[in-house]
């Protein structure tokens, strides 16, 4: 089972957002909150799979819950759902910031692809929505055709996209390749110069697109259904 807390601040969007999560048999919505104190406070338990925020709300930044949600949970920490416009996260995405979000849903998507989301995000999956995709797609990601790579990229390179597409921290990519943390984040910052990318989610859109995303779809669910806290 994965356990939801549902971020927005009108009480309305939380009802609407919790219906949808709640309406499968795999997701139980445990808590809404207004605001990110309300957020942090409900994952306090340590029991929290998934926050999904709105982030245009006021109330709710998410690069701070994120932090906050590190500092008091470390690697078993809630993964965070954005949920918005495609304008809003678009200007998010171009903001640059690092919000900690691995899933972005479009107010368009929700009610077909918010599930699908809160589940990739349950096993450490990065996610956006169909309509978000396509539109990084075209701003971004310049591959002739899927399932190759350019040949400017090196083996490690490869390597921290397919690290950055499962959703990884730069400290979690580090481990799996014995580099320091310092190294990987020049690398990823190199990455995004080279491709052109002003964030992980369009890194990890052009190695979907590219073929390294270990074999997993963006816009097609895992087959199997998460029954238990899976491993972080």
């Amino acid at each position: 089972m994965i356990d939801v807390v549902i971020g927005a601040e009108h009480p309305g969007t939380r009802a609407g957002l919790a219906r949808i999560v709640d309406g499968h048999d795999d997701c139980s919505v445990i808590a809404g909150a207004a605001d990110g104190d309300h957020v942090v406070d409900a994952c306090r338990t340590g029991t929290v799979d998934v926050c999904v925020l709105e982030f245009s709300a006021p109330h709710l930044d998410l690069a701070d819950v994120s932090i906050r949600l590190r500092r008091n949970h470390g690697d078993r920490r809630p993964r965070l759902v954005a949920v918005g416009t495609v304008e809003g996260i678009e200007g998010l995405l171009r903001a640059g910031r690092d919000t900690g979000v691995t899933a972005f849903v479009t107010t368009r998507s929700i009610s077909d692809q918010l599930v699908t989301a809160v589940r990739f995000s349950a096993l450490g999956r990065m996610f956006t929505s169909s309509d978000l995709t396509e539109r990084l797609i075209e701003r971004q990601c310049r591959v002739d055709d899927p399932g190759t790579v350019g040949p400017e990229l090196s083996s490690r390179q490869i390597d921290l996209l397919r690290g950055i597409a499962r959703g990884l921290t730069n400290s979690e990519i580090g481990d799996e390749l014995h580099l320091s943390t310092s190294t990987i984040k020049a690398g990823v910052s190199e990455l995004m110069h080279q491709l052109g990318a002003r964030s992980r989610v369009e890194l990890a859109t052009y190695a979907v697109h590219a073929g390294l995303s270990d074999g997993v779809n963006p816009r097609r669910p895992p087959t199997s259904r998460v029954h238990s806290r899976p491993r972080r």
